[in-house]
C-alpha cells in the first residue's frame, strides 16, 4: 500500500464520528400492588393487654415506611413518653 492510501484511511478514521451509543429502552414500570389491611390484635409489651392495631393505622404507617406493629398500647406509650421526657438520661428499651 502506498503512503497516500494510508494517509487517506487515517484521515477518514479521524473525521468519521464515533458510532452513536446504544440506548436500551427503560423497563416497563411494575404496577403497584393494592394492599388491603385488616384490624390486628396485638399484645402490649408494657401492661400485657390486647389492643387493636387498626387497618387505617397500618396503611398510614406503611406509607411512611414503618411496617412493624406497635409494641405498646396507647396508654403505655403515653406513660413512656412522660417518663422519658422527665428522665432524658435513661435509655429507651
Amino acid at each position: 500500500m502506498s503512503n497516500k492510501t494510508e494517509i487517506k484511511r487515517t484521515i477518514s478514521r479521524i473525521l468519521t464520528p464515533p458510532p452513536a451509543p446504544v440506548v436500551k429502552p427503560a423497563p416497563a414500570p411494575v404496577p403497584a400492588q393494592k394492599v388491603t389491611y385488616t384490624d390486628k390484635i396485638v399484645d402490649c409489651a408494657g401492661c400485657g393487654i390486647e389492643f387493636v392495631w387498626e387497618a387505617g393505622d397500618q396503611a398510614y404507617y406503611a406509607r411512611i415506611g414503618m411496617t412493624n406493629p406497635p409494641r405498646y398500647c396507647a396508654a403505655c406509650r403515653k406513660k413512656r413518653r412522660a417518663y422519658f421526657a422527665a428522665h432524658p438520661e435513661q435509655d429507651r428499651k
